[in-house]
């Protein structure tokens, strides 16, 4: 165990592969990805959790949020801090532009955008964005950072090169008063954003989906509404031609919603079984053409306090969903394995990984992951896995992860387990 090191908050890895970092309690631990062993840790007293991290593409700097309102600056190569720069009200998230000049760091409660100048360790300039800023994405030919104004609702475009605001755009009409907006996707070819919108008003609850034109920053069309606050809030994904939207859906139409973007209606609901209703995250095929999808049952959670879970295929070109498989007692994050014919699936509370063959739609053996498997990414070539510890709020509450499992991927066996603290939770590899 590392020492001062409590409660890991937030991880990340070096885009050079060589170290993966694991924000903590006033300390952050550097994790040594050639022999797998925590090689040292930078020390941050009196900052807290240090959630959110980002590092720099060149490798040679980490950015961290930690308390209080202040955004700390370590050098990876001596593993120290070498600055600690103020930058506002309840800082949320730090983002790294593509060439490394610059970080932005969300400040919700002061409702602002820091920019953080990456040669000086100055704020440079604070760019107000709306009430809550929540989302972000970069559009990055174009250079313009897209933020999500949860409180506005309004949507927020931001010039990456000038730091200044091309504009600020209404989201919803004047009598929603009481709606709010969420994720948000921009389309590859960057012509279109695409944003949940959630009305928070009681007993009348409704989402819909609105696109915003990123030449006339204006909102060109909205989906109809849904009629439940679920629907249209549990996250984004789009095709790779454009052409899809993909939104995880729990009621009245339970399943995964497929939205044509041109018009921004349904053109399929992909259910899950009638009692698994849930779906909790998705997953999509390399070559595109298949989505799979991990359900759950909401009213056996609230009758028994217990999760089994079961996963789906759907095809993309038929729309259609395969029968749901069972998998495990509680399972929320899944991916494809190198090769594009597995699917691992976390199953926390039965300490193991799920691998369905998705030429057979069967189960294989299980991966045993001792600690209970959380989130699984995987190496660059596919070799190695690495494996987050510890089960969700459903899973496996009394039982946090202290440690990150590494996997051989040919062998399906666990090679080595990093200490790294209590309570890991999420994961990156580059």
């Amino acid at each position: 165990m590392i020492p001062n090191v409590t409660i890991i908050g937030s991880l990340v890895a070096g885009p050079d592969g060589q170290h993966v970092y694991a924000g903590a309690d006033n300390a952050i631990a550097v994790i040594g990805t050639s022999d797998e062993t925590v090689v040292g840790t930078i020390p941050a007293p009196g900052v807290g959790v240090l959630a959110a991290l980002a590092v720099t593409p060149d490798s040679s700097t980490l950015y961290a949020i930690g308390e209080p309102s202040a955004v700390l600056v370590a050098n990876l190569s001596s593993f120290t801090v070498t600055a600690q720069i103020q930058v506002g009200s309840s800082p949320s998230s730090v983002a790294v532009t593509p060439d490394g000049t610059n970080a932005y760091v969300i400040n919700t409660g002061a409702l602002d955008i820091a920019v953080v100048n990456g040669s000086t360790d100055q704020v440079t300039d604070l760019i107000a964005t709306g009430a809550d800023p929540c989302c972000v994405a970069l559009a990055r030919n174009s250079g313009v950072v897209w933020v999500s104004n949860t409180g506005g609702p309004t949507v927020s475009a931001i010039d990456a090169g000038t730091n200044a605001i091309l504009a600020t755009i209404p989201v919803v009409s004047e009598n929603e008063v009481n709606y709010q907006v969420y994720d948000l996707v921009v389309s590859p070819d960057e012509s279109t954003v695409y944003v949940s919108v959630v009305d928070n008003t009681a007993g009348s609850q409704s989402s819909y989906i609105a696109a915003i034109s990123t030449s006339t920053y204006s909102v060109t069309q909205t989906s109809p509404p849904t009629g439940n606050e679920d629907d249209l809030y549990k996250g984004l994904a789009i095709s790779a031609d454009g052409s899809t939207l993909y939104v995880v859906s729990v009621s009245p139409t339970p399943g995964v919603l497929v939205l044509d973007t041109s018009s921004l209606s349904i053109t399929a609901t992909l259910p899950t079984d009638s009692t698994y209703n849930a779906p909790a995250n998705l997953a999509l095929s390399p070559d595109g053409t298949q989505l799979y999808t991990t359900a759950y049952s909401p009213e056996q959670v609230m009758n028994t306090g217990q999760v089994t879970g079961v996963v789906y295929a759907i095809d993309l070109t038929t729309q259609q969903s395969t029968q749901p498989v069972q998998i495990g007692s509680c399972v929320q994050h899944l991916t494809f394995a190198p090769g594009g014919t597995e699917v691992w699936i976390a199953d926390a509370a039965d300490q193991q990984i799920q691998v369905l063959n998705t030429t057979t739609n069967s189960l294989l053996a299980p991966i045993s992951v001792p600690g209970g498997p959380n989130q699984i990414a995987f190496t660059q070539d596919g070799s190695t896995a690495y494996v987050t510890e510890g089960g969700d709020l459903f899973c496996v509450p009394a039982s946090p992860g202290t440690a990150i499992a590494q996997l051989n991927v040919a062998t399906q066996q666990v090679t080595n387990t990093i200490p790294v603290g209590i309570s890991t939770q999420g994961l990156v590899v580059d």
